[in-house]
């Protein structure tokens, strides 16, 4: 320690203009502990103080806190919820909506917003019967898929989106 403490008090006496500067120098052990020294530079000749602490000089330092990774952008199903659609299902990684849109203009919506959100597609099939339609949109990104399908059946005048996040 006390080799650790010259070099400090080497570099601290070199950098200094003002000798009655004072400097707390931390000193990590390797069992995880953490001692302070005090080092002051004064005329004529400099020394080292140990700070006192309540408890012996030494203090135990503690670890990191893990930090709960913020979800990534596209990472939660309300990303992929159509605006002028109403919610009939919904789970963390799946979503069941309905909307009066087109399917085309749903399809369009859902081009941009993946787009935008850096997906490549990997698959992307439209299908129009006696107007029964059928899109299906699977794009991924780093590991992530996602997959989108625009139902919409002649007979009816709603459109069916149906979410699905991998």
């Amino acid at each position: 320690m006390f080799g650790t403490l010259f070099l400090v008090f080497q570099y601290h006496q070199r950098t200094s203009q003002n000798l009655a500067e004072s400097l707390l120098t931390p000193f990590p052990s390797a069992s995880g502990q953490v001692a302070a020294a005090k080092i002051e530079a004064a005329s004529p000749s400099p020394w080292v103080v140990v700070v006192p602490f309540p408890s012996p000089a030494i203090l135990k330092t503690t670890a990191p806190s893990p930090i709960a990774k913020s979800p990534n952008s596209s990472s939660s199903i309300d990303n992929f919820i159509y605006s002028n659609a109403s919610i009939n299902s919904k789970s963390p990684s799946a979503a069941s909506l309905e909307s009066s849109d087109s399917p085309s203009a749903i399809t369009d919506w859902y081009k941009n917003k993946l787009n935008s959100l850096g997906f490549n597609a990997t698959s992307f099939v439209m299908t129009n019967s006696n107007n029964n339609v059928l899109n299906k949109l699977v794009v991924a990104k780093n590991g992530q898929e996602v997959r989108v399908e625009i139902k919409k059946d002649a007979s009816v005048n709603k459109t069916t989106i149906n979410i699905e996040l991998h």
